[in-house]
């Protein structure tokens, strides 16, 4: 079982479309920005669904459940991960912290560009390779995001929209997100006349 952790963090790195850094940036510098939570669904090349549940942990860290279902319906990745929004000069990125043996604290973080379009669509982007590649300490991880951030070159081309298809709630202390979510009526089908 522990080596799906190393495959998994590569294919969230490839999937969601980020770097895989040997440490964050910064601990969380902002509290969690609702309009992030919910269930997030984008379709794979392979025709795969890919979910990623966003729930509050604290009032500053997020968890992400992620699935990714093949077009029988079985389940083929999944992992929960702990998740903080960090603000490096004018760039907001979206860290995930994935188990990476690889990694000198067995630990790699994910960066992540997102862009709110509206309530139901984010913009996921990839950062440039060579921010990944300079993160040896957080200090010159952000100086090299703030570089990129300032010549225009931070995200890469690639994107992918994810759109939400439902909403978290927790009405417990330890509310299981997988567990405590439902379809908003924004996102049911409307009577025809």
């Amino acid at each position: 079982m522990p080596r799906i952790f190393p495959l998994l963090a590569v294919v969230l790195s490839l999937v969601l479309g980020g770097c895989l850094s040997d440490s964050p940036p910064s601990p969380p510098s902002q509290s969690v920005n609702t309009w992030l939570l919910g269930v997030w669904e984008a379709k794979s090349a392979e025709g795969n669904l890919r979910r990623a549940t966003v729930a509050p942990s604290s009032s500053d860290r997020m968890t992400v459940l992620y699935e990714e279902i093949n077009p029988k319906k079985q389940v083929v990745r999944s992992g929960t991960f702990p998740a903080w929004i960090s603000h490096v000069g004018s760039a907001k990125l979206l860290v995930v912290e994935v188990p990476s043996p690889e990694k000198k604290n067995g630990k790699g973080y994910l960066l992540l560009g997102y862009q709110l379009l509206d309530p139901l669509n984010v913009r996921v982007r990839e950062l440039v390779t060579e921010i990944s590649e300079s993160s040896a300490s957080p200090f010159a991880l952000r100086k090299t995001i703030r570089q990129h951030f300032k010549k225009g070159t931070l995200f890469s081309g690639n994107h992918e929209i994810w759109q939400k298809t439902g909403e978290v709630f927790s009405p417990k202390k330890d509310a299981d997100p997988a567990q405590d979510t439902f379809v908003p009526t924004r996102n049911l089908p409307r009577p025809t006349p």
